[in-house]
């Protein structure tokens, strides 16, 4: 039996798992080994016909919501370009073009990035080399947390992403105010395949010098629109799936449990 223990790092703020993971693990784990049902899972061919004839709705990778996030923030169908950060079989990168955004997904396993290009006729590559020009946003949903130093996240993003782009990352809510009010289902939420868990201080802390909004998903989008995005807001942080938006002329994340974008300076 292994025992494990949640620590934070006092200089970067980051929740981490120890014993920590060896360095030799990532890519090859990422390529075959790691499962996460619907998530990992290809479908068959008969299941993808019926999620693509009902533009996924209803299922358990319907990314409506997600789009209406981005729109209420100010990145357009038709006119964003966006990538999908760590994409797996493309279902988020199909949605958003199905949407009308110019999308690309990222993905490191070979298998589902060839599934999303051959079944989806989906743009996901393997290597950030293979991407062509910046993006207008960087989009990750559940995909921080499986590093052991997400900051490699925010570099990514950092070069991909156009002067005054959006950085948008759905996570597990590490924040205290969910521990709260349900720290049961808070504590599940770390360990195992996720060696970080991720919170307002450490994403507040990775893009200081902002105008930050922190909020729970589901957003609240009227609350997005009517934001100025030149203060700080604070919604709701209780639930279990973070999103988080800063904004400073210099930076904007989006944070909430599972959520952050960031703007960058135009």
């Amino acid at each position: 039996m292994v025992v494990t223990e949640l620590r934070r790092c006092e200089q970067c703020q980051l929740l981490f798992r120890s014993p920590t993971d060896p360095p030799d693990l990532g890519e090859a784990f990422y390529q075959e080994e790691y499962r996460s049902g619907f998530t990992t899972d290809c479908p068959d061919a008969d299941t993808l016909k019926t999620l693509v004839r009902d533009e996924f709705r209803g299922s358990g990778k319907d990314f409506r919501r997600h789009i209406e996030l981005l729109d209420a923030l100010g990145a357009k169908p038709g006119e964003a370009r966006v990538l999908d950060f760590g994409a797996s079989w493309g279902y988020a990168t199909w949605q958003f073009a199905n949407a009308g955004y110019e999308a690309f997904g990222l993905e490191i396993s070979e298998t589902r990035a060839k599934y999303a290009r051959e079944k989806l006729d989906a743009k996901v590559v393997q290597k950030v080399e293979d991407l062509d020009g910046q993006f207008d946003v960087f989009f990750s949903a559940h995909v921080a947390e499986h590093f052991s130093a997400p900051s490699m996240v925010v570099e990514y993003a950092q070069k991909l992403l156009r002067p005054g782009g959006l950085f948008v990352a759905y996570t597990p809510n590490g924040c205290s105010e969910f521990m709260e009010v349900n720290p049961q289902s808070y504590h599940r939420s770390w360990g195992g395949v996720h060696p970080s868990y991720l919170d307002d201080d450490y994403w507040f802390a990775q893009f200081d010098n902002c105008h930050r909004l922190a909020a729970t998903s589901p957003v609240d989008l009227d609350a997005i629109r009517a934001w100025d995005q030149e203060s700080d807001l604070k919604l709701s942080l209780t639930a279990s799936e973070l999103v988080v938006n800063a904004n400073s002329r210099s930076r904007l994340l989006i944070r909430t449990v599972g959520l952050y974008q960031t703007l960058q300076e135009d």
